[in-house]
């Protein structure tokens, strides 16, 4: 990176007032920030910014409390940003503050990166002059020599400052330095590289349109959550709203529309640029403030909410761990006799016989256009499948609950679980037990009553096989027994499936699930456990 060439302010005393005046007569400007318009003034300039389009670079760096590179990415920031669309960008912290990308110039030799020294000067008008710019005054010999000693100063400042910005940007962008990584943590003025966010590639996830058209397209779940907002509407009036991983922020519009006083919509994905412009194409700007982040970070405007809103639920209901940042919030953020929206969440198991399903998914790979690819098949038994089962799959015997969770009261630490048991009565025999199936339910109250749902008298939706046209984008999961660890049997009607299952976050990566099932078979006259069963673990990634 270069600087200003001031080489000849260093020499001005040996080579003589002439070189000083020639050297201070190169006008330095400073361009705004946000549109063409340059200043032979800092002061100027900012004055410009903060008139025309409200914007005080100070008051931004310290209601942001930003440290001297902090105040570098700021203006590395806006220069970058108002490249693209003209005016004030999302000043929210999380948007430049972290990385290294705008420690870079974003515009070639700016004034402004070499002078931000100048902020904390404002008692002194002769230390906002412009460096380089001063003229000799009345062309006396004390009027230069102090014009030179003041360049020099300057000139120092200038390459001081240079040396840090160079010495932190060789450290930050080095991939060999355990040990200078080291010595960084050890010096104040140089900040340590920050660590790759485990969950940057789960928020990237949402920064495509498809998978919100997928969640949206998704009747099942989003008219769930509309009947209950719009059916409830008293519930929602005057009340302020937290709307966590908000997408496009349809829950948050459908809160604004039954009344609510304030909805605040947080979401960590680069999705919330067009819900922003969702939001005010919709004429609800006035009502809903959109905030980039995680939760667990971002600065919220309300310290308490009457009503936390999520469609936070994945695959399985836990996949991707989402649950665990809302529980976070719910205890940060929601009053005391305050409403989460949904209130209960119930995972099923089912026993799950198929010989059509299984000869369509892992006996496929045993004859690919007359290919093997066994290590494929492989993979049938130890990955969690996601599929839509027929009901007549899981009709075998009634389903289990093995968890249940009242929202306003669960912890993190239930929603690992390393055994629960179940037991399942055939009602009627299977050719064999091909696997488990797991699905969950989703249900609303109008209170913080513990009440699980029942279609007849409470609002909810069902991810679980049926007979309707109608699935959600969660499908089923679906577990499948690998024949050759466990030899399958003909079970008849009346004997009984027990064992336990686990589950828990994967070892690799947090917002993986691991399953883990044991099974046997007790037969019915005999009462006692048969010698059919076993125990196998899939991943869910």
């Amino acid at each position: 990176m270069e600087i200003m060439d001031v080489a000849a302010l260093d020499q001005a005393d040996s080579s003589g007032d002439e070189a000083v005046e020639s050297e201070l007569e190169e006008e330095i400007l400073f361009k705004s920030f946000f549109d063409d318009t340059e200043f032979s003034k800092l002061p100027d300039m900012l004055e410009h910014c903060e008139r025309k389009f409200c914007f005080d670079l100070v008051k931004t760096r310290d209601d942001l409390e930003l440290d001297d590179h902090g105040l570098i990415k700021l203006v590395n920031y806006l220069r970058t940003e108002a490249s693209k669309n003209p005016g004030v960008p999302d000043l929210a912290l999380e948007k430049f503050i972290q990385g290294d990308l705008y420690l870079r110039p974003a515009m070639a030799d700016d004034a402004v990166l070499y002078n931000l020294y100048q902020l904390d000067n404002h008692e002194d008008e002769s230390a906002l002059q412009v460096t380089g710019k001063a003229k000799p005054g009345d062309g006396s010999e004390r009027a230069r020599i102090d014009e030179s000693k003041l360049c020099q100063e300057l000139n120092q400042r200038l390459a001081n400052a240079q040396a840090t910005i160079d010495r932190l940007l060789e450290e930050r962008w080095e991939h060999n330095a355990s040990d200078s990584e080291q010595s960084l943590q050890a010096s104040k003025s140089i900040p340590t590289a920050p660590k790759k966010d485990e969950d940057s590639d789960y928020f990237a996830s949402y920064d495509y349109s498809a998978i919100h058209e997928t969640m949206l397209k998704d009747k099942v779940r989003t008219q769930a959550y509309r009947d209950f907002v719009y059916d409830n509407k008293d519930v929602f009036m005057g009340k302020n709203v937290l709307d966590i991983g908000c997408g496009t922020g349809i829950l948050s519009m459908f809160c604004a529309m039954a009344g609510a006083k304030k909805v605040v919509a947080v979401d960590n994905s680069n999705i919330m640029d067009k819900t922003r412009e969702i939001i005010f194409e919709n004429g609800l700007g006035e009502i809903i403030q959109c905030l980039r982040g995680k939760i667990e970070e971002v600065k919220l405007p309300i310290p308490k909410f009457d009503i936390i809103i999520s469609e936070w639920m994945g695959y399985c209901l836990l996949y991707e761990a989402m649950l665990d940042s809302v529980i976070w919030a719910r205890d940060h953020y929601l009053a005391d006799d305050g409403l989460m929206i949904p209130s209960h969440a119930t995972i099923y198991l089912a026993p799950f016989a198929d010989s059509d399903f299984v000869d369509d998914a892992p006996l496929f790979w045993q004859n690919v256009y007359g290919f093997k690819m066994s290590c494929m098949q492989r993979r049938a038994y130890e990955d969690v499948m996601i599929q839509t089962v027929s009901p007549q799959s899981v009709q075998a015997a009634e389903k289990f609950c093995i968890l249940d969770l009242a929202l306003h009261t669960v912890n993190i630490d239930e929603l690992s679980f390393v055994r629960r048991d179940f037991s399942f009565v055939l009602k009627e025999g299977i050719e064999a037990l091909d696997g488990f199936a797991i699905w969950f339910d989703i249900n609303f109250t109008r209170t913080r009553q513990s009440v699980r749902w029942q279609e007849e008298d409470i609002w909810g939706f069902t991810t679980g096989p049926g007979t309707s046209s109608l699935t959600t984008h969660w499908q089923q999961t679906v577990l499948l027994i690998d024949p050759e660890k466990c030899r399958p049997r003909k079970l008849e009607e009346g004997e009984t499936v027990l064992g336990h299952i686990g589950v828990k976050t994967a070892a690799v990566y947090r917002r993986a699930l691991e399953i883990e099932v044991t099974w046997g078979v007790q037969e019915n006259l005999e009462k006692r456990l048969s010698q059919i069963g076993g125990a196998q673990r899939w991943s869910l990634n």
